[in-house]
């Protein structure tokens, strides 16, 4: 005896094995779509989260103006100098990285650079670049003292500058820079100098180039 015309589970069954597993195939696929549609929200905020977070990539053309070699600087490790000559307010380069949301940033914040409040709106969630990947050449520059014992000493030719606009956080030439010249900037007042600056070869070498006798200061 059939099953009565109104009987889904019959008409299931009637349907040949490759309809059943169409059919099936279809039920997934909806299934999916409101899984998505329910979380959509928590799945577009997690494509934006490591390791997944947007990149802020490399101008190339930026790049070709310097190379990293080892500083001038006794124990600074490598340092970074002009291939070309870079005229006084141009961009050197500038950080590249991950665009990080407040809650993604990661304890050291070594290379981690606060975007400008002026683009939040625009980067939200992010609001911070970590710089630790795809960060260009320009993190190699060493700080240089812009004074010793009172008297400026010129060797700061690079500053940090903060641009509403991308790449967002550059270094500009401060002065003329000639190739094979090192580049040397400022870390911020918060820095904290001490454990390298006091070192005596630090001392000297910089002490000797801006010609002061710091024994006496």
């Amino acid at each position: 005896m059939g099953q009565p015309a109104g009987n889904a589970k019959g008409r299931w069954w009637r349907l040949s094995a490759g309809e059943r597993r169409f059919v099936g195939g279809l039920l997934a696929l909806l299934l999916i779509g409101c899984a998505y549609v329910v979380g959509g929200k928590r799945q577009q905020a997690a494509l934006l989260r490591p390791p997944f977070a947007r990149v802020l990539e490399i101008d190339e053309s930026l790049e070709r103006q310097t190379t990293v070699a080892p500083s001038l600087i006794p124990g600074a490790g490598d340092g970074l100098f002009a291939a070309t000559a870079i005229r006084r307010g141009t961009a050197i380069g500038h950080l590249g990285g991950r665009l990080l949301a407040h809650e993604d940033v990661p304890l050291d914040r070594s290379f981690i650079a606060v975007l400008p409040e002026c683009v939040w709106r625009e980067t939200a969630p992010a609001m911070y670049l970590d710089a630790s990947r795809w960060s260009g050449k320009v993190h190699k520059i060493n700080f240089a003292p812009a004074a010793i014992n009172g008297q400026a000493t010129g060797f700061q030719n690079a500053e940090l500058e903060h641009r509403c606009e991308p790449p967002y956080v550059l270094f500009i030439a401060t002065q003329d820079i000639a190739p094979g010249q090192e580049i040397y900037t400022s870390y911020g007042p918060t820095y904290r100098y001490d454990r390298f600056m006091y070192l005596p070869p630090v001392q000297a070498f910089f002490c000797a180039r801006a010609g002061i006798d710091c024994r006496n200061g």
